[in-house]
């Protein structure tokens, strides 16, 4: 008896609750995100650290960038729908992301950086919406093991996030900015590597059309296109105060487009989709706050907070670990909590999950505003305070994004699948955009401006009010969600009148 043998007798994994490709995608997916996250870690740190840019300039182009990273992947759904299928996709984005991150690690300036930051974009637009809506295809469209497999999924992606900027940060405090890209485009070498491999253990899940499934020459033809179009999102990363203002038109366009595709769609689609488009609006919402742990809350903890540990000093794109940390810490407890209350019938509902992210966010932000209040004598707020601010926050991830993956995943007509995940991606994408407008209130001056000696004082006092007028401005959406989740309560109920 071999060992393949005993480890099959010895661990039963049901097939119908953990498919094989689960594994494999969430492996890859993890992969990926520890290059995404490696990379974000440290963007807005290199924009004004290295580049010198202002904090306005940094904001936009972070913003910008990280609006298309989540909003290309409309497209790529709709391609993948309609021609690629789920698996060439993945590949065809997961080879595009690989080329950006090996020109961010062996080119330097700001030119290169725009070129691999594009490539990035245009890899992204394949694989993002796609890896998620595969996922969605390896169960039954009624299981009930689907949000356990999205809880996986969701747990990979934070392993991932969690390591990359506790190692990026310190390749990049100990070796220099392009060690850290470096390291950050491996990752996802691996994964390319992994998901090229292992595709068999998909089968006949998320291929393509049966009109393109032999024709291979489509799939050249669309990566070249990739990598052709990626200058084009350097531009726009470039000029990004022209497209701040031009972005937010993209969901505008969504919805036209999403209204022509659904006109045959059943009474009951129609009413799924709508349940969809509400929850889509709820992460747009929370996104632009929760995302701010990249912009202004990361250039907060590096010009005022002690960061040291019993005298060792905590690089600043390590902070951003504490979001996949709470994840994997939290998550398995809150589930545990949900599963406890559906087994007794009494099954939390959307709307008093939504309810609660957006209540985690009023107490973060109000936690970051109460550190700026009480300084110490170098106008340093403890690490204490950034640190429990995080965490609150990123329980507001917790309630909200698996949530609506899964709810868009369960409820989306096939047909439509790709393109409502890709509408996902699309709200998170315009709350990178808002979040970073809102950044862009705590702008600070550049030393110039400032007299000697008054820089993490004047700081201070702008991160202060920051915090402060996000406080009351999450607590009035939180009066507006309540509305909302009820609305998205009535529209599940009348399914099953």
């Amino acid at each position: 008896m071999n060992i393949k043998t005993i480890l099959n007798e010895k661990i039963k994994i049901d097939p119908d609750k953990y498919p094989r490709g689960l594994f494999i995608l969430s492996f890859v997916e993890m992969w990926e995100r520890f290059s995404f996250y490696g990379m974000r870690s440290l963007l807005t740190l290199f924009l004004t650290n290295k580049l010198l840019l202002s904090d306005t300039q940094s904001y936009g182009m972070f913003g910008v960038y990280a609006s298309l990273v989540w909003g290309i992947p409309i497209f790529g759904g709709y391609i993948a729908d309609k021609i690629l299928g789920f698996q060439k996709a993945i590949l065809v984005g997961s080879v595009i992301i690989t080329s950006g991150h090996l020109t961010l690690a062996l080119l330097s300036g700001k030119y290169s950086l725009l070129i691999g930051l594009g490539l990035i974009i245009s890899g992204t637009g394949f694989f993002k919406s796609n890896i998620s809506g595969l996922i969605g295809q390896l169960y039954p469209k009624d299981s009930p093991h689907r949000n356990t497999g999205f809880t996986i999924f969701y747990i990979f992606i934070n392993i991932g996030g969690f390591f990359a900027p506790l190692v990026c940060g310190l390749v990049g405090d100990l070796y220099g900015w392009h060690s850290a890209f470096s390291l950050a485009g491996f990752g996802m070498l691996i994964g390319v590597i992994v998901l090229f491999t292992q595709r068999k253990y998909f089968k006949d899940v998320g291929l393509p059309p049966p009109k393109y499934r032999n024709d291979n020459t489509i799939v050249f033809k669309i990566f070249i296109g990739g990598i052709l179009i990626s200058p084009l999102f350097s531009i726009i990363i470039y000029n990004y105060d022209i497209f701040q203002n031009i972005l937010p038109l993209s969901g505008i366009v969504f919805l036209l487009f999403l209204l022509k595709e659904s006109k045959n769609c059943s009474d009951k689609e129609k009413v799924h989709i709508k349940i969809i488009l509400l929850s889509m609006f709820m992460i747009m919402l929370s996104g632009a706050f929760i995302e701010q742990s990249a912009t202004s809350i990361n250039l907060f903890i590096d010009r005022n907070v002690h960061r040291y540990v019993f005298d060792h000093h905590i690089p600043t794109a390590s902070f951003q670990s504490v979001d996949p940390f709470t994840v994997l810490l939290f998550g398995p407890i809150i589930t545990s909590i949900w599963g406890y209350y559906n087994r007794k019938g009494k099954e939390v509902n959307a709307g008093i999950k939504f309810f609660l992210a957006f209540l985690c966010i009023v107490i973060s932000y109000f936690i970051l505003y109460l550190g700026c209040a009480y300084p110490n004598e170098d106008n340093k707020i403890s690490l204490s305070y950034a640190l429990i601010g995080m965490v609150v926050l990123s329980l507001a991830d917790i309630f909200i994004y698996p949530l609506v993956l899964s709810m868009c995943s369960q409820l989306s007509p096939k047909h439509l699948q790709g393109l409502l995940m890709g509408g996902v991606m699309l709200s998170i994408s315009l709350s990178q955009l808002f979040g970073s407008l809102l950044a862009g209130l705590a702008a600070i001056p550049q030393d110039s401006e400032i007299k000697e000696g008054m820089h993490d004082l004047v700081s201070l006092e702008i991160y202060r009010d920051l915090f402060f007028h996000q406080t009351i401005l999450a607590v009035v959406i939180l009066l507006f969600v309540i509305f909302l989740g009820k609305k998205i309560n009535y529209y599940i109920e009348s399914l099953d009148k």
